[in-house]
């Protein structure tokens, strides 16, 4: 059985636990967590086509922090 990310907090904020707070908070970070490392693996493949692939150098530093910024906007 999956839970969708929503229904996973609502059950978490209803446990009563000594440290549901602490709990509670690191499932809210967790969350977050898909939606950066796409970004930062498109950042990091854009450079590693653009510097060795198309031999740019260091000229694939801007290019690849752009795709990555494009990416996180995008997804």
């Amino acid at each position: 059985m999956s839970l969708p990310s929503a229904q996973l907090i609502a059950y978490l904020s209803h446990v009563d636990r000594p440290h549901h707070d602490a709990v509670l908070a690191l499932a809210k970070r967790a969350i977050l967590l898909p939606k950066l490392i796409r970004p930062l693996a498109a950042t990091i493949l854009a450079y590693l086509l653009l510097a060795y692939v198309a031999a740019l150098g260091t000229k694939a530093w801007p290019l690849a922090a752009a795709v990555g910024a494009v990416t996180l906007l995008v997804v």
